[in-house]
């Protein structure tokens, strides 16, 4: 998934897309510190693509075969 990131900063919606989960789940992950994200304000959030990115391949399970 890395080698096709672009760097860039989006908000939350965008890095759902992005995820392809829900914008409720990308709050669960930053509530939980899978996923880093920059807080401008309280209420103003954005995330680098490739550091979330690199922080769902962490946490990816790889099947054995």
């Amino acid at each position: 998934m890395l080698e096709t990131v672009e760097d860039g900063l989006t908000d939350t919606k965008g890095i759902a897309q992005f995820a392809s989960v829900s914008s409720r789940t990308i709050q669960n992950w930053v509530d939980q510190k899978k996923i880093p994200v920059i807080r401008l304000s309280p209420r103003c959030v954005r995330f680098s693509r490739r550091a979330v990115a690199r922080a769902i391949d962490r946490f990816t399970v790889k099947e054995a075969a």
